[in-house]
């Protein structure tokens, strides 16, 4: 009961923004229960707090730590990927953002709310990065799984592809254009 009442207060003063008074809370839960069933939660709280506060470097080793426990396994693991992708895109590392979003979507198929955030997030990183063919087809993958289409980002899939299509196209016959050039060069 005690840790659940440390996890409690945790979670209640990072939702009211006294992100110190919950890494307090955190800590001791941390310190006096660790193999609580809520340890993974309580891990998970901890990093996004830590991310909050912009301190990434002990909110990676927090989100590794979980990676490293087997009783951890699943979406607990997911969801620290996640963690570890959104570090790598608040510090602007987008092509190291993008592994992470790609794992979920191919180890954790089972947790289809982890999953399409991982489809969308990754999209939009490959547009960040210039890759409108990668982001096109992470799309038209997420279009392809059914069991996403209760999720609002499976019909702002719907409603980005057409566009990413044109992108491609465009961006393929700008590379025509420029074969075409170099070969009336050569000759």
């Amino acid at each position: 009961e005690r840790a659940a009442a440390y996890y409690g207060k945790a979670k209640l003063a990072a939702k009211n923004e006294r992100l110190d008074e919950a890494r307090r809370w955190l800590i001791r839960f941390l310190e006096e229960t660790p193999t609580h069933s809520l340890a993974a939660e309580a891990r998970l709280l901890a990093a996004d707090i830590l991310t909050r506060q912009g301190v990434y470097t002990a909110a990676r080793k927090a989100l590794d730590e979980i990676l490293k426990i087997k009783e951890m396994r699943g979406r607990p693991h997911a969801r620290a990927l996640a963690g570890l992708a959104r570090i790598e895109t608040e510090q602007d590392h987008a092509k190291r953002a993008i592994p992470y979003w790609q794992r979920i979507y191919t180890l954790y198929r089972a947790y289809t709310e982890l999953v399409v955030e991982a489809y969308w997030e990754s999209a939009q990183l490959f547009e960040e990065i210039d890759d409108p063919i990668a982001a096109r087809n992470t799309l038209a993958e997420l279009l392809r799984d059914e069991r996403l289409m209760a999720y609002p980002q499976y019909a702002q899939a719907e409603l980005e592809l057409p566009r990413l299509e044109k992108a491609v196209q465009a961006r393929s016959a700008t590379a025509e254009q420029t074969a075409d050039t170099e070969r009336k060069a050569e000759l």
